[in-house]
């Protein structure tokens, strides 16, 4: 039931006491994988997994799930890394406030279960504020609490859509955690702006990868990896650009992901006009994410808010250029010429440019290249070590 440390790993600055008795931790969150959406806080998962070797992990995920038959669905499981308790509650679809008895009693649910379990934690992991926080100081009050924060709307404009007395509730619980940890400057500054007053300190995403691109396709083939909420993502301007090159190009475009808007994104024309050209193959484990990106040739990030994009560096670290918007992640990774190209956001002509210029100029990128460029980036041992340093001083 417990779980020790994966591998031996010297930390200089963590007492040795501390690496022989591994402190008890409770992540909570309600983003986290499974079997309907495999790649629901995917990033989660593997910060829990890959970044929290030095301690003995549960996981507690209370999920909202829309399209469930019952009201609750209690699930305990466990790996190497951790025990996960998950329960799904139903959520009101158009309504979603006549959800919180559901949600009340799938709470209460997931905190039995750790107290039969027997689990006593001496730090509690907050993964996206709100509702998490929420959990830690009803149930968890007087646990050290900690939070790792991924929401783009604090960057976005989203925020600011809330309710005011909703945002000073959430600052409220925010600024109730001892640190925060972020993965991008970008949302550290604009928490910071928010009024967020606690240490926040920037990790790295956990990427993962599969093999390195060896060859080109014979038809020259873009891919695209996403959650298909179209105000976001802006997959429809993927799909017009790629309708205008179809034409008179030998292309290809595939397209997987699930969301809101698949629907509508789904009904856009160059399916019919060009179905030999396109494919759709749905929500993929992050498994099969990373077996394809080898497979296509680029992949275009055409969003208009990134928090991270760990889908641009998982397929940096394929040896895949990509095509990418300067939305304020994948800015970091791309470097123009040597493993992809940046354009400005809302760009269609840029966006068309872009992809005729891969297909004209591939040649002139080199697979290891581009995965080196982004190697030496990104580095699990960093992210051990800063939330080691950080949990225990």
């Amino acid at each position: 039931m417990y779980h020790y440390l994966k591998n031996k790993i010297n930390f200089t600055f963590v007492q040795d006491e501390l690496l022989m008795t591994p402190q008890n931790i409770l992540h909570i969150t309600t983003w986290f994988p499974y079997e309907k959406d495999p790649q629901l806080g995917i990033f989660i998962e593997k910060h829990i997994t890959q970044g929290f070797t030095f301690s003995i992990n549960y996981v507690l995920a209370v999920i909202p799930v829309q399209q469930l038959e019952e009201n609750y669905i209690i699930q305990t499981k466990s790996n190497t890394h951790y025990t996960l308790i998950q329960v799904q509650y139903k959520e009101n679809k158009r309504h979603k406030f006549l959800s919180l008895p559901n949600r009340e009693k799938a709470i209460k649910l997931g905190v039995e279960k750790i107290r039969q379990l027997d689990f006593h934690p001496d730090k509690v992991i907050c993964h996206v504020a709100e509702v998490a926080i929420y959990i830690a100081q009803k149930h968890f009050q007087k646990i050290p609490r900690y939070l790792i924060e991924h929401w783009s709307g604090f960057i976005n404009g989203q925020f600011e859509k809330i309710p005011f007395t909703v945002r000073k509730r959430i600052l409220q619980r925010i600024n109730s955690c001892l640190k925060i940890f972020v993965v991008s400057e970008l949302l550290k500054v604009a928490l910071q702006k928010k009024g967020v007053t606690p240490p926040i300190f920037t990790i790295p995403n956990v990427i993962e990868f599969q093999r390195v691109k060896t060859m080109w396709n014979k038809s020259f083939t873009f891919g695209v990896v996403a959650d298909l909420n179209d105000s976001i993502k802006n997959i429809s301007g993927i799909l017009d650009a790629f309708l205008i090159l179809a034409n008179d190009t030998d292309c290809q475009l595939t397209l997987a992901g699930d969301g809101p808007h698949k629907d509508l994104l789904l009904a856009h024309p160059v399916w019919t006009k060009h179905p030999n050209k396109t494919t759709y193959l749905g929500s993929l484990s992050n498994d099969k994410v990373l077996a394809l990106l080898p497979n296509i040739d680029t992949l275009i990030v055409n969003s208009r808010f990134e928090t991270y994009s760990m889908i641009t560096a998982e397929a940096l670290l394929s040896g895949v250029p990509v095509i990418a918007t300067r939305c304020g992640g994948p800015e970091n990774f791309i470097e123009n010429e040597i493993n992809g190209l940046l354009i400005d956001i809302d760009q269609p002509p840029a966006l068309v440019d872009a992809m005729q210029r891969m297909i004209n100029d591939h040649l002139a990128f080199n697979f290891q290249t581009i995965h080196a460029s982004v190697r030496t980036k990104i580095s699990t041992q960093q992210l051990v070590d800063t939330l080691s340093l950080h949990l225990n001083a």
